[in-house]
């Protein structure tokens, strides 16, 4: 484990940042998604390939704790064991009809958010579970030593799922309207096609990508704001890097949203259309509170999200795990 791990692979930093504090074999093996024939080989073999190595492991070390960073589809594919630890990255309300009971019987659960958390010990009282937040690698992403100009403003949006699309362009229309000369900007898949009920595309606003993990962090140390509301959300890979390279943030408050509202973050209703077009166009008038917005997320990604810090907290839930078996 290790070698080839890139910086856009952020559960691979936190098998780095965790091998620094002690020496594992192993914490699981990711899912593999598409429809292509080789992630459909894969999804059917890794799977089978996984429980042998837990079998065989298990059977050298009895008393070890296994840790499956993509908890999410085990409960289809893995009996439950006291032995096991999961991260759920799922919103509960996406959770498979038998997450709850599936969760009654493994050793901890690990989520992303405070919210997934709370509805876990409220729907299995006496549950180890812990909210640790998802972590980036602060030393790659950071902010540059230069703020974007004020002459050339962008607006930046990462992604698709469970984004509230509809709500982004209604507020850009606004937004295009009110300060024509703003660039929006929006990354997605190359192979996402809008709805037709999306199309035309707003003036202004055009698709760019795929990029490598530095033309990402360029994306996102150029542009003023990123304006991406969700329908529903735990943790994102694109809420950690903009917060890390000190880019303002505007979403949503949905799902777990408020657990990474440590600073730089700006939340409102989802589909409060007024009030996120009031703060994406004070954002965009006063540079000084863009410039405080900046300073606040990287801090809170210094303090919060670092590999390292998210890599010692899971240390004391496994320590707390070990201490009080169920």
């Amino acid at each position: 484990m290790g070698k080839g791990i890139s910086h856009a692979q952020g559960w691979g930093q936190l098998v780095l940042a965790l091998k620094r504090r002690r020496r594992f074999p192993q914490i699981g093996f990711r899912p593999y998604e598409g429809g292509g024939i080789v992630a459909r080989v894969k999804r059917r073999l890794i799977p089978r390939a996984e429980k042998l190595w837990l079998r065989w492991y298990q059977a050298v070390h009895p008393k070890s704790l296994i840790h499956f960073p993509w908890g999410d589809p085990l409960v289809e594919t893995h009996k439950p064991d006291r032995r096991y630890v999961a991260t759920l990255h799922q919103p509960y309300e996406k959770w498979e009809s038998g997450t709850l009971d599936w969760c009654r019987q493994v050793g901890g659960i690990h989520t992303l958010t405070e919210r997934e958390a709370t509805y876990l010990r409220e729907q299995v009282p006496g549950i180890k579970t812990r909210c640790i937040l998802h972590g980036i690698d602060i030393h790659f992403w950071t902010p540059t030593a230069v703020p974007p100009p004020a002459d050339r403003q962008r607006i930046i949006f990462c992604g698709r799922y469970m984004r509230n699309l509809p709500m982004f362009f209604r507020v850009i229309r606004r937004i295009r309207e009110a300060r024509p000369k703003v660039e929006v900007e929006m990354l997605l898949h190359p192979e996402f096609r809008f709805p037709p009920e999306m199309l035309p595309l707003p003036a202004g606003v055009k698709t760019v990508g795929p990029f490598s993990a530095e033309g990402l962090r360029d994306f996102m140390r150029s542009a003023w704001l990123m304006f991406m509301p969700y329908d529903n959300v735990t943790a994102s890979n694109s809420v950690c890097e903009a917060l890390a390279c000190g880019l303002p943030f505007f979403t949503s408050r949905v799902g777990g949203m408020d657990s990474y509202s440590q600073g730089g973050m700006v939340l409102f209703g989802n589909n409060e259309d007024d009030a996120a077009f009031d703060a994406v166009v004070r954002c965009l008038d006063d540079p000084s509170w863009r410039a405080d917005l900046s300073m606040r997320a990287r801090e809170a990604a210094v303090k919060h999200l670092d590999w390292d810090v998210i890599a010692a907290q899971l240390d004391s839930f496994y320590a707390e795990i070990f201490s009080n078996p169920i």
